[in-house]
């Protein structure tokens, strides 16, 4: 029988609700702008409380960094709403849209803008965080481009309201396919293969059952979901399993909303520390990690 690895996590609530305090207290001093070095904070905390064969995560991004992102973000962000601005008043003046013509046109530019811009800067986000992690001095990476991310997001979201969400599991699976088939660690690359997809009923039965289950039967299905992508995720020799059920993600989805609903909010360090919590541990890697050569493509 092959040798199973856990993932664990030990972070504590306690220290991650110091965190917020520290950077609540601290923005009030800078007017805001500890913001960025107060979350690259948490996130290193929450990236070195996971561990595999008692060896730590590291992350090494820097306020600083995610400061220069927001304004790169920022910047991007006018330049679209300016862009569009103009091929408004284009056609509202000089291509004779009428008013109906003009709020459709509105709202559909609206709409991809809204999803393009999301998703170009949630990969860039994502290949800037996944560079500086590292596990035992070997650091991932995101190959991919950000503009083809965009497209494929756009393509999932248009065949999800098409088909009403019934071939969901196949889109969101090739969604999840483009960016660990492009996730490294050192110089070998993640592999999902999601061509035998068995889970057609199952999200057909909880997109029906939604309403009467009040949400629980999605929790069922995104279990599924889980299961079935870490089963068909390979590394090196590595397998992967996600031992999640229907029970304990149903009993972390309700106590979440209850925490957050009782403490009006201030529940969210708690909430997030038992969402990280419940997803790492219910992560194990078949095979011989020890066996295993990882080499770097970068010096640390």
């Amino acid at each position: 029988m092959e040798k199973t690895t856990p993932i664990k996590y030990d972070g504590t609530v306690s220290h991650l609700y110091w965190l917020v305090i520290k950077m609540f207290l601290l923005n009030i001093v800078t007017l805001g702008l500890y913001t960025f070095w107060g979350y690259s904070k948490i996130r290193a905390y929450l990236t070195r409380s996971v561990l595999i064969n008692e060896s730590r995560y590291c992350y090494h991004g820097t306020g600083l960094d995610m400061l220069i992102g927001f304004m790169k973000i920022l910047f991007g962000l006018m330049a679209v709403i300016l862009i569009q601005g103009v091929i408004l008043k284009v056609g509202l003046h000089f291509l004779g849209w009428s008013s109906d013509g003009y709020i459709i046109t509105s709202l559909v530019m609206d709409y991809i803008i809204i999803v393009s811009f999301l998703s170009y800067v949630l990969w860039r986000t994502s290949s800037y965080q996944m560079s500086q992690t590292s596990w035992r001095g070997v650091r991932y990476r995101l190959s991919g481009k950000a503009w083809d991310f965009t497209k494929l997001v756009i393509k999932t979201l248009i065949l999800n309201i098409i088909t009403l969400g019934f071939l969901s599991h196949k889109t969101m699976a090739a969604l999840y396919a483009y960016i660990f088939n492009h996730l490294h660690f050192g110089n070998q690359a993640y592999r999902l293969k999601v061509k035998d997809n068995p889970l057609l009923w199952s999200n057909v039965i909880s997109i029906i059952l939604f309403i009467p289950t009040l949400g629980l039967s999605r929790v069922w299905y995104i279990a599924k979901f889980r299961q079935y992508l870490y089963g068909n995720l390979e590394f090196m020799d590595l397998k992967f399993k996600n031992t999640i059920t229907f029970g304990p993600l149903a009993r972390l989805y309700i106590t979440n909303i209850l925490i957050f609903i009782l403490t009006l909010g201030l529940g969210l360090p708690w909430i997030i520390h038992r969402t990280i919590k419940n997803y790492m541990e219910s992560i194990e890697i078949i095979g011989n990690m020890e066996k295993a050569r990882f080499i770097q493509m970068e010096t640390l």
